[in-house]
């Protein structure tokens, strides 16, 4: 394996929009990762028995990217170009994937080991990565790509000052022939890119192998994390943060003096729900296609056209 390029727990912005990670399950781990002492039985150990399971949770994920990059023949045609965060003390290399709640480790990693920070970059052999504790976090596709359309591209947001850029691809495609402009909330005049526009400029560059804007962001998951290349000892989802990150802090071998912050409840599921539900079936199945592989790699169940109309009562 050809040596990482390697940014040692840079908790500043990131920098290539392809990257990788890895994770060694430390003895820690594996005196945590025990069978839990047996309660009496009651009426709630049905209950107990369907718990969510951080552990058994993410060993299927690591199987099933295998087998499913294995079986859709996944390969890497860019430099193997591979950032990390990275703890010399505590030795593990987390990826942080945007749009994955990587504002919030990137806070919190640094009061974890606060000299993540002050380290530059390095490079890291094969023999040095298997030292370390490898972590990485995915979410579901089109939730993550809501997600990225509403915090940086809606009129509304501070970012979308940047839409001149997307405003010119736009009309470049043909997509419409003019531009739209809006008042954000400050009064300034913003150019105005409707989701349906968004995703249709996704869609038409997925099908040229074009570069967008913040393409980083937009880069599917399995490209950007080098899942197929790489072996991750932990993955986790989005959608189980909470759990997931404290199995982290107890992998590493933190879960005694560390809590992961509190995760607050946000819009995403609305706006998700909305957003999708505005676009046509056709639209929507070839968006779908785009991140298809993020779908079947992640274990993420692809949605429907009808379920959208089923949530808006049409």
């Amino acid at each position: 394996m050809a040596s990482a390029s390697v940014r040692s727990c840079n908790c500043g912005p990131e920098v290539k929009s392809l990257d990788k990670e890895y994770c060694h399950v430390s003895v820690v781990h594996h005196e945590k990762h025990m069978e839990p002492v047996k309660q009496p039985l009651n009426s709630s150990d049905a209950q107990k028995k369907d718990a969510y399971n951080c552990w058994k949770a993410s060993a299927k994920r690591v199987k099933l990217a295998v087998n499913a990059c294995r079986d859709n023949n996944v390969t890497y045609v860019e430099p193997r170009m591979v950032y990390f965060v990275v703890s010399e003390k505590y030795k593990f290399m987390f990826k942080l994937m945007p749009k994955v709640s990587s504002t919030t480790w990137r806070n919190f990693l640094p009061t974890i080991d606060s000299e993540c920070l002050k380290s530059g970059n390095k490079n890291l052999t094969e023999t040095d990565v298997k030292k370390y504790t490898k972590i990485i976090f995915f979410r579901e596709p089109l939730e993550r790509l809501v997600s990225f359309y509403y915090n940086n591209i809606h009129y509304t947001v501070n970012q979308s000052g940047q839409n001149k850029q997307f405003d010119d691809l736009i009309k470049k495609i043909g997509i419409r022939n003019h531009s739209v402009m809006a008042r954000n909330p400050k009064g300034n005049e913003i150019y105005n890119i409707t989701f349906i526009e968004f995703v249709k400029m996704v869609i038409h560059h997925h099908s040229y192998g074009e570069y967008m804007p913040l393409g980083g962001h937009l880069v599917k998951q399995y490209r950007r994390s080098y899942v197929c290349s790489f072996k991750y000892d932990f993955i986790g989802h989005f959608e189980q943060l909470g759990e997931d990150a404290a199995c982290v802090l107890e992998m590493i071998g933190l879960d005694s003096i560390y809590r992961f912050p509190d995760i607050h409840a946000q819009k995403g599921n609305l706006r998700y729900t909305e957003a999708l539900g505005s676009l046509s079936k056709h639209v929507l199945e070839s968006l779908i296609e785009v991140y298809r592989l993020d779908y079947e790699i992640f274990g993420y169940r692809i949605p429907t056209f009808e379920e959208f109309k089923v949530k808006q009562g049409l």
